[in-house]
This record gives structure tokens, sequence and C-alpha cells, in this order.
């Protein structure tokens, strides 16, 4: 129960008990009829009368005005206990009304341009497969009806042939642009360019033309902001990065497997300071000079020069270059594979539409003897 309710309570408790009626009190308080002093057989009217007068005057005029005294001190306490009331009634504030909870409105998530824009190509791949598979099933069948089942098996096959000749073909295209990339010292896992490249030779698309990227923004500061790009900021950390894959190539290691795997290394490289990068790329460039290897040989250890120098071999050869060479040679020979067979397919395609022609023209040339025939007899 709220406190202003109590005082209410109050009140109205005070207040029934300050006005009650002087002859409804108990009999104790209440006073006599007559008096005990004035027998009734005793005296006549007149003198009755006059005798209570005077003892109305004497005994009774006393109690009276006490009893009024204190019923006046009780009603102003009532009136005040009631004014206290109402200000309290007036001053408490409005009981809230039961309501539904108000929930908060959920963040909004913020969305990845270049996530969008990936969407949005992916989708029109998709599309443009859809309609591919779509004519390939339709010149199957028609391939079918025309030359028979052993003919779309044949059609089929060599198709299939050929999707998987561009996927090797793809494959190996992306392999060689990540030795492309670490060549110039850029890492295709850690390097702002490197996965830029990336991207584009697995997704088909290029990030640094999709607005609110980092890429744009790198693309943007190269063309009118030169001294504020990641390439010319972080020039000698790729100096660094292009030392350790000559010094892998002479060991005859491979590069790409070293820097796919250790990708926190690089990316503590590409965080140094220019001045601290630019010291340790300098001390690279002559220790590969010197011996072949970024760090000089400890005592009793043969350099990667000299193992080169006693195999025969020149000092930017080695297997990691010997395995990117044919990494390359394997992407041409699928391209050329690729494009022998679309040329075939023309060739083929250019055959069977002259073939058709030519059966067409038989056919109409048949048609107009035996009219002629028809007009003579």
């Amino acid at each position: 129960m709220r406190f202003s309710h109590l005082v209410v309570l109050a009140v109205i408790l005070n207040a029934s008990e300050a006005f009650v009626v002087p002859g409804s009190q108990s009999n104790s308080n209440a006073l006599p009829i007559t008096s005990p002093h004035m027998p009734s057989s005793s005296c006549s009217s007149s003198a009755c009368w006059s005798k209570a007068e005077n003892h109305q005057e004497g005994g009774l005029e006393k109690p009276r005005r006490s009893k009024l005294r204190n019923l006046f001190s009780k009603t102003k306490k009532s009136l005040a206990f009631v004014t206290l009331a109402s200000a309290a009634l007036v001053a408490a504030p409005k009981t809230a009304e039961a309501s539904a909870p108000v929930m908060a409105m959920p963040k909004a998530e913020a969305r990845d341009p270049l996530t969008d824009a990936l969407e949005i190509h992916q989708k029109k791949r998709q599309a443009q497969a859809q309609e591919e598979l779509k004519e390939f099933n339709a010149k199957a069948r028609k391939i079918e009806l025309e030359e028979g089942k052993a003919a779309r098996a044949k059609f089929e096959e060599e198709y299939k042939a050929e999707k998987d000749a561009k996927a090797q073909e793809r494959t190996a295209r992306i392999k060689k642009v990540k030795y492309d990339l670490l060549d110039q010292g850029i890492c295709p896992f850690t390097d702002i360019e490197g996965q830029r490249r990336v991207f584009e030779a697995e997704k088909g698309l290029d990030p640094a033309k999709v607005p609110g990227t980092r890429f744009y923004m790198e693309k943007d500061f190269e063309e009118k902001k030169p001294q504020k790009s990641f390439a010319f900021q972080k020039q000698p950390n790729r100096e660094m990065v292009r030392a350790m894959v000559e010094d892998m190539k002479n060991r005859g290691m491979d590069p790409l497997e070293y820097f796919e795997k250790h990708q926190d290394k690089t990316a503590s490289i590409l965080e140094l300071p220019a001045a601290q990068a630019t010291a340790f790329a300098n001390k690279y460039r002559e220790n590969l000079e010197a011996y072949g290897q970024i760090t000089p040989p400890k005592e009793g250890e043969i350099s990667a020069k000299e193992q080169m120098a006693k195999s025969g071999k020149k000092d930017v050869d080695g297997k990691a270059e010997a395995k990117r060479q044919k990494a390359e040679a394997k992407a041409k020979a699928a391209e050329a594979k690729a494009a022998a067979k679309a040329e075939a397919k023309e060739l083929k395609a250019k055959a069977k539409a002259e073939k058709e022609a030519a059966k067409q023209a038989a056919k109409e040339e048949k048609e107009r003897a035996k009219a002629a025939a028809a007009a003579a007899a």
C-alpha cells in the first residue's frame, strides 16, 4: 500500500473519533439529567426550574466548556491531517500503467562492399553457367536425334575433357601468378597487392575496382598520393621478401610452400619500420652477392653459392626455378590444348553447317527438277 493511502486512512480514523457527539460517548462522561440534591416531590415547578438553572450555571458550566474545547482541538487536528493528506495526494506521482516492454531496435549489420560485389559477380557467372549447360543439353539431344547415342556420348566426353583442361589451366595460371608475385617481393598471402592479384585470378573480379574496399583505396593512393600508398611505404619490406625468395631458390626450396606456411612471419616483416626494413634488405642483398644466401654460412658450412658452382648451375637456377618453369610450361600446354580443341570444334561446326547447306541445296534442286518435269508433262 502506498504512503499516501496510509495517510488518508489515518485521517479518516482520526476524524471519525473527533466528530463523535458528546451524548453518544460512554456514560462515565455523560451529564445527569437531574441533580441528586433536588428531590422531585418537595418543590414546585417554578422552584425546581430555578434550582435547575442555578445548578447548570454552577456545576454544569465548567464540564461543558471543557468538552467544547476538546472538541475544537480535535477538529483542528483533523483539519490539519486532511490538509496534509490532500497535499500528499496532489504531490503523489500518477500510478504507472502496465504496458508491453520497449525493445531496442536491432542494429543493422554492416555489409562488406567486396562481399556484396562478389555475390553479384557469382550470380552472373552462375547464370552464364546455367545458360551454357542448357545449350549443351540441347545440342546433345540434337546430336542424338540426328547421329545416334554413340555420337552424343562422344560429344559429352569431348565436352568434359574440355572443361577439365580449362580447370587445370586455371589452377596453373593461379599458381603462376603467385610465383610471379614472389619474384617481385610481393607475398601473395599477406601483401595487399598479392591478395588483390590472387583474388582476381581465383574469382575473376578485381577488388581494386570495388569502391569502399581497402584495395580500391590503395589504388587511389597509388594514382593520386603515391607516398601514402602501401607500395611506396613498404618497398624496403618487399625487398626483404624478394631476397628471401632468391635465397630459397638457391637452396633448392620452394618459396611458395614456405610463404604459404609461414604467413605470420611475413606479416611481421611487413610491419617493420622503413628504416629497419631498409637495413635488413641491404644486408640480405650483400650476403646474396657474397654467399648466395641472406645470412653468412656457419663455420665449416658450404654456402649456397659454392653448392651451385659445384653443381654447375647459375645463381638464379635451382629446383624451385625448375618447378616454376614446369608449372608455367604446363599452363601454356593446357591453354594451347584448350585453344586447339576450340578451333577443332569450330571447324567441325563449320563443316557440319556446310554439309547441311549442301544437303538443303540438293533438296531444293530436286524439288525444282520434279516441278519442271511435272510442268512438261
